[in-house]
């Protein structure tokens, strides 16, 4: 633990001591207290003492972590505990991390980011972390085995991102890397996450399964029983084991859990997520017996293995309940099924759907502490976890669910609002601000999937961004507005941290504002009003250029930033470019690259994002659009058939020209750095203010 305190706070190493003690009824445990001038962490185990280190320098340093890409070095005073605090953790699984926050963030991360990522959880309490990174390697090295050519393993492999749908069966080899150096660093880095995990008493989750194999497999044993899956969002369809033999699953899955074990170490915790997404006939069939076929070589393979499987997937299958733990995500899945007949179950939290820049979140039901519910109706609900989808948006909902993570209890919104104002802006000035706009944004009930008119793809009757979501607010833009204005207008201290959380409270402003600007430009053109075409035309791409604008006083909320992050563990110029061709497609069109019906399901209002695609996409549509004011039926801009309620790919001659700019951005986008953090966030927020007041009041 000496080690762990230096990485964080190393000026105040030597005021601590850490000792071991015994668990309560089998519950985590820690005591703090003053011997000898030091201050005394005693734990029942590591995580324990870390989540005791924490909750000292919370109550003595003043110190609040929001999220995983923290520092703390600064913290050089170590005043003595007052009195002793002691507290028993009443969650015996504390769970993070999702297959989409590998897709969105994790599978960028090297060792240095997962260093501070593992310890961050540890602090928090997490205990049982779903890990995943380095999986993709290790299935390469299982085919090396099996004596499949490289070129084929290889391919076979999709490629960043797209990695952890494959490993829900939706894909295979899709925009695969083809560099086994990337997939080495990919398992040093599996290795040390499992690792590091382990030393500080953490119960790693790894994948479990695997649905989709090469389709060499039938060349290699052509006795095996294949299937196609489902064809997912027009992806070509993957080729899986018949869940009914059982003998080459057991050879094909079993080979991969035991190079798994072999090259990232062993663990006990295994999860099976398959088909997320897909609805077909037969879909509770096969995965009844896709499980069946898991369970029956799993306790074979790990006598001690349990399966840890979403509520969606196992709802009502009829496994035997001692090695099976059921992860409620959203938490509101346990009533409607009868608390899982007795099997064990975890209740979670979730935010930050797919990492979209939207502010949003439930304070409210995580203030009211989800676990303690359950568990008073359900004995088996064994466990709470935080399955947010990214950490950089959302601060102060996602700090208030980690807080919630071990909490006995309720929070009081008002204190807790009071302690984050006071920790992360250094004083309580802006407590009653972040109050209203937690009734506004974080109230009740507030939908995680929301929309954004700025994003969304140009074209006729725009009713989503993404598949599923909604436009819908519960709260006014303008009363938002109004608490934002006030704190920005206001003398009070303004530092870094308020400077981050106030751009992104303004930046939702000015995009909720887009939308009625959108309906505008489509009245005044089939009605034919040139002047009010063109001033809202106008208005919109000035509201979305300011934007871009704001974001690009921050570092974090550019573009830039994240491509090179993606492209950190690439060696070459060729790889690098690879990783950005996936990183662009993921955020843009996802794919397959003709027909796509998944297109801006992962859209981010981030800086150079924002002026070099949104914008000129709506720049775009509104240039044709005025080629065709005189005469505006003729504008064929809706398409047809509509998928998920949004146009088809390129079904009209608009859709068909954004198809070529969109692919000509993904192949020649060169990120800049231009501009990034060359102006002032507080002078910039107040200049919006000025230029746009009228508008945002509305």
């Amino acid at each position: 633990m000496i080690d762990f305190v230096n990485r964080n706070t190393p000026k105040i190493a030597d005021s601590f001591e850490f000792e071991l003690c015994e668990s309560k009824n089998g519950l985590d445990f820690y005591r703090i207290y003053t011997r000898d001038k030091k201050i005394v962490i005693s734990g029942s185990n590591k995580i324990a003492m870390a989540m005791g280190y924490y909750r000292y320098l919370h109550e003595y340093c003043s110190v609040m972590i929001v999220n995983g890409d923290y520092d703390i070095s600064f913290v050089k005073n170590a005043p003595l505990p007052e009195k002793e605090i002691s507290f028993t953790v009443k969650q015996k699984i504390r769970m993070a991390m999702t297959y989409e926050r590998y897709a969105v963030q994790a599978d960028a991360w090297g060792v240095d980011r997962w260093t501070k990522e593992i310890d961050f959880m540890a602090m928090m309490g997490v205990n049982t972390p779903i890990t995943l990174v380095g999986s993709d390697a290790v299935l390469y090295k299982m085919l090396e085995d099996m004596r499949v050519k490289k070129d084929t393993a290889i391919s076979y492999i999709s490629g960043g991102s797209f990695w952890y749908r494959q490993l829900m069966g939706n894909l295979l080899g899709y925009l695969p890397l083809n560099s086994t150096e990337y997939l080495e660093k990919k398992l040093n880095i599996g290795r040390f996450v499992t690792q590091r995990e382990k030393e500080l008493d953490m119960s790693p989750v790894h994948q479990g399964f695997l649905l989709t194999v090469p389709f060499s497999f039938r060349k290699h044993y052509p006795k095996a029983k294949l299937i196609k899956l489902p064809t997912w969002n027009s992806f070509p369809p993957a080729m899986t084991i018949d869940p009914n033999d059982k003998g080459y699953i057991e050879l094909f899955n079993k080979l991969f859990l035991e190079k798994q074990r072999e090259l990232l170490g062993e663990v006990h915790n295994y999860i099976f997520d398959p088909l997320n997404d897909v609805d077909f006939k037969g879909y509770t069939t096969f995965i009844e017996k896709a499980g069946r076929a898991f369970l029956e070589y799993l306790e074979e393979f790990d006598s001690e293995g349990v399966w840890y499987v979403h509520s969606r997937n196992l709802v009502s299958a009829d496994f035997k309940a001692d090695n099976i733990v059921i992860i409620d995500e959203y938490g509101d899945e346990y009533d409607k099924n009868h608390g899982y007949n007795g099997h064990k179950f975890v209740v979670g939290i979730k935010g930050n759907l797919y990492g979209r820049t939207v502010v949003c979140g439930d304070m409210e039901s995580a203030a009211a502490n989800p676990y303690i519910i359950a568990k008073d109706k359900y004995e088996n609900a064994i466990g709470a976890g935080i399955f947010f989808d990214s950490d950089y948006e959302n601060l102060p909902y996602y700090s208030l669910c980690n807080t919630m993570l071990t909490n006995d209890d309720k929070a009081e919104l008002k204190e807790y609002l009071k302690k984050y104002s006071l920790y992360r802006y250094g004083t309580e000035a802006y407590t009653d601000t972040l109050m209203k706009i937690q009734r506004l944004c974080y109230s009740a009930g507030s939908p995680i999937n929301q929309a954004s008119a700025l994003c969304a793809r140009p074209g006729g009757d725009i009713e989503h961004t993404a598949p599923f979501d909604t436009f819908e607010r519960p709260y006014k833009n303008s009363e938002l507005y109004s608490a934002v204005k006030e704190a920005i207008e206001n003398d009070e201290k303004k530092n870094d941290n308020f400077r981050n959380d106030f751009a992104v409270f303004l930046r939702q402003v000015m995009s909720n504002s887009l939308r009625p600007l959108y309906f505008k430009v489509n009245e005044s053109f089939f009605n034919q009003r040139v002047q009010d075409f063109e001033n809202a035309t106008n208005m919109f791409i000035e509201i979305g250029e300011a934007t871009d604008r704001l974001l690009k006083t921050r570092e974090e909320p550019n573009l830039f930033y994240h491509i090179e992050r993606s492209r950190l563990l690439g060696d070459t110029k060729e790889l690098q470019q690879s990783m950005e061709v996936n990183f662009l497609m993921y955020h843009t069109i996802y794919g397959p690259v003709k027909n796509t019906v998944y297109y801006d399901n992962y859209w981010r209002e981030w800086g150079g994002m924002t002026a070099d695609f949104y914008l000129k996409r709506w720049h775009l549509c509104f240039r044709m659009m005025a080629a065709y004011f005189k005469t505006p039926k003729k504008l064929k801009y809706t398409s047809k058939k509509r998928i998920n309620g949004r146009n088809e790919f390129s079904d009209t001659l608009l859709a068909k020209r954004l198809e070529y700019f969109e692919g000509e951005f993904i192949k020649d986008y060169i990120p800049r750095h231009t501009g990034i953090g060359e102006e002032d966030t507080v002078a910039v927020m107040r200049d919006i203010i000025d230029k746009f007041d009228s508008i945002l009041k509305e």
